[in-house]
């Protein structure tokens, strides 16, 4: 019986799998969708806007620990592609549970100067709830990031699904039954544990407590904390950016707020999911290919600008009567949903021009253009005009100016190793 060549079966398997995790990242946009309205339509406007508050920090820590899941992919990625593992390598697991409970220590730490101003009912229940959510989550992504690396995608997508799954069901039981903030909130974070029931399986048991790291644990300690606070600044901008935009609405009122913090995550959702799920295969895909970083870059991004124009014209159609639904005092304007789109499409943009740069051990510059976006981003909310417009013009200048620094950044770094003969391996920031 004939066989496929070894390279087609594993290029058929990651489609596969690529499919299973956009079916995830599905999952995934229906939850967030769900969670929502029945928050919006079980709470009363300024519970709902609590509510949305808490689902900014958790997720934008949640944002921010995405930093462990890329690079432990592309740790146990490099290994498996590039790097043989001494026997004295050591455990990974260790270094981000540190990571994690050191996160929570910091956390917990600055709650004195903003908990109770953002977060005024139950306020220690609430920060207790988030400082467990980022232990969770921790590991979570550890796990998450161990899998994508070995390309068990199978299990990577069943991971998201299940999570995100489990969190829309227990928001339905909580919206039916026990409708409170406190039980929305309890529902947000206790689906963080879901990975544990992984475990069970005896391979992904394994992998997981067998993944190991070369290298000094201080090193390896210092390239968590440049992809988490990459993944920082890109969880401010898109799950964590109501808070400034709350903070920024001196003038507006509570429904105003509600309405622009709703229609963002709408508009983001089709497009910023899958793309955060796929984060693993595409830090795969950009480890192999070190030696053309910015002709990798050329399809993901050319097929976001197509989804962005696409996606922006059904929005504008669309996204009025949508937000209606879930609030009557909710309006935004057709072209401001297509704008709303527009700025995600760059959102999705940087996440791939970072990724690139990453996939070259350059964590520095990685990191530097999301600081970048980052600052612009959040800045230019205190400019002046209507509140929807200010957001719109901010989501859009600073990815775009995040995004050409990685550009700039991969390009002159590309041409400095040719000129020197050194490989993608041989330097590491």
């Amino acid at each position: 019986q004939a066989t496929l060549p070894t390279n087609r079966v594993t290029r058929l398997a990651i489609n596969k799998g690529t499919l299973g995790i956009i079916a995830a990242s599905g999952i995934a946009g229906i939850s967030s969708f769900v969670v929502l309205f029945l928050a919006a339509r079980g709470l009363p406007v300024s519970a709902n806007k609590e509510f949305l508050i808490f689902w900014a920090i958790v997720f934008c820590l949640h944002g921010s620990l995405i930093g462990i899941q890329v690079e432990s992919t592309r740790v146990v990625s490099e290994i498996r592609h590039h790097v043989s593992a001494p026997s004295s390598a050591r455990n990974l697991g260790a270094v981000v549970l540190l990571v994690a409970l050191s996160l929570a220590a910091v956390i917990g730490g600055s709650a004195f100067f903003w908990a109770e101003t953002r977060l005024p009912s139950h306020t220690g229940f609430t920060l207790t709830l988030i400082l467990v959510a980022i232990v969770l989550y921790g590991l979570h992504m550890n796990f998450a990031g161990i899998l994508s690396g070995n390309e068990r995608w199978g299990a990577y997508a069943g991971l998201l699904a299940s999570e995100t799954g489990l969190r829309m069901l227990l928001i339905g039981i909580v919206f039916l039954s026990w409708n409170s903030l406190l039980a929305y909130e309890l529902a947000t974070v206790v689906v963080g544990g879901t990975w544990l029931v992984f475990l069970v399986n005896k391979k992904l048991r394994t992998a997981m407590f067998s993944a190991r790291y070369v290298g000094a644990r201080y090193r390896q300690i210092q390239h968590y904390g440049y992809a988490m606070f990459t993944t920082a600044c890109t969880a401010l901008l898109i799950t964590g950016y109501p808070i400034f935009v709350d903070a920024a609405a001196t003038d507006s009122t509570d429904a105003t707020i509600a309405a622009t913090v709703l229609a963002l995550a709408l508009s983001r959702a089709p497009i910023m999911i899958p793309l955060q799920a796929l984060q693993g295969v595409a830090v795969n895909f950009f480890v192999k290919r070190r030696e053309a970083p910015l002709r990798a870059l050329g399809v993901p991004l050319g097929s976001i600008a197509v989804v962005a124009v696409l996606g922006g014209i059904v929005a504008a159609g669309i996204g009025p009567p949508v937000l209606s639904t879930f609030n009557t005092a909710y309006s935004i304007s057709g072209v401001q949903f297509f704008g709303l789109v527009f700025s995600s499409a760059l959102m999705g943009m940087i996440s791939f021009t970072g990724l690139a740069a990453l996939a070259l051990n350059r964590h520095r510059v990685y990191a530097g253009g999301w600081l970048l976006a980052t600052v612009t981003g959040i800045a230019l909310l205190w400019f002046p005009g209507e509140l929807v417009w200010r957001v719109i013009v901010a989501l859009i200048i600073g990815p775009l100016v995040g995004m050409l620094f990685h550009l700039a950044c991969i390009r002159q770094n590309r041409m400095y190793d040719r000129s020197q003969g050194v490989s993608s391996d041989a330097r590491v920031e």
